[in-house]
């Protein structure tokens, strides 16, 4: 069996669907987040990937806007407060479908869900076969906060950081890879890209940079109904491609 990781979805259900299937086969994904938003399908996609065991589902910063927002609907059974900051902070980015379905949803087992998804985690490592130990999480950040001093895993910035884009050099062991979506690669090439580079296409896989030890795993689905399956044993890549 394989192991895979994978992000950004943003609401497109027919590759959430060939990703669900794959881990059915007894693989493993790890999924850096950001199911929900922009896209039609956000809460059915988030409730199909907390069923499956095979899902290592990490919290994206659309996760966590959904878990702020919500709280007062979920709290008081029911009722909420559209003018709320966390609501509005979430409605700048692209919640409208979710929060439909989520209304539209039973209310009871929507309620089972919104309580799974405070148990996400936000960072992930793995070892592969070769020794390479692959730091996961939804945004990336600097290494040098990758210490006995910092737990990751309550750290807010893994999933929104783009500030470590710009670490001249790896400082981490040659064997160390940090993976990581949030920002598409076409915007992350045109950022810190050299202009030597081409311009990006979802043919041209995941972007690598910081000498190579950062992958952006951020397919801009929404736009290019595509998303990247890497995986992590062999660093082979799969596009998916799926209208939602």
């Amino acid at each position: 069996m394989s192991v895979y990781c994978a992000t950004d979805l943003h609401g497109n259900l027919a590759i959430a669907k060939q990703i669900v299937d794959i881990a059915n086969e007894g693989n493993t994904i790890y999924f850096l987040g950001d199911a929900c938003d922009r896209g039609k399908h956000g809460w059915e996609i988030i409730k199909m990937f907390l069923r499956n065991e095979n899902i290592v589902y990490l919290m994206g910063n659309h996760e966590d806007m959904l878990i702020k927002a919500m709280r007062p609907y979920f709290m008081r059974n029911g009722e909420y407060d559209m003018l709320t900051h966390d609501m509005e902070v979430w409605s700048w980015n692209g919640n409208e479908n979710t929060l439909d379905t989520i209304l539209e949803d039973d209310f009871e087992k929507a309620s089972i869900y919104y309580s799974q998804l405070h148990t996400l985690k936000m960072f992930e490592e793995y070892v592969n076969p070769d020794g390479d130990k692959i730091y996961m999480c939804h945004s990336g950040w600097e290494y040098f906060i990758r210490d006995p001093y910092h737990d990751l895993q309550y750290n807010k910035k893994i999933l929104w950081d783009r500030n470590h884009y710009y670490e001249p050099e790896w400082l981490g062991y040659e064997n160390e890879y940090m993976i990581h979506g949030h920002t598409p690669c076409p915007y992350l090439h045109d950022e810190i890209g050299l202009s030597t580079d081409p311009d990006w296409t979802v043919a041209a896989g995941p972007y690598q940079y910081c000498d190579g030890h950062k992958v952006d795993m951020d397919a801009l689905t929404i736009q290019t109904h595509s998303a990247f399956l890497l995986n992590l044993d062999t660093y082979e890549c799969r596009i998916l491609e799926g209208d939602e």
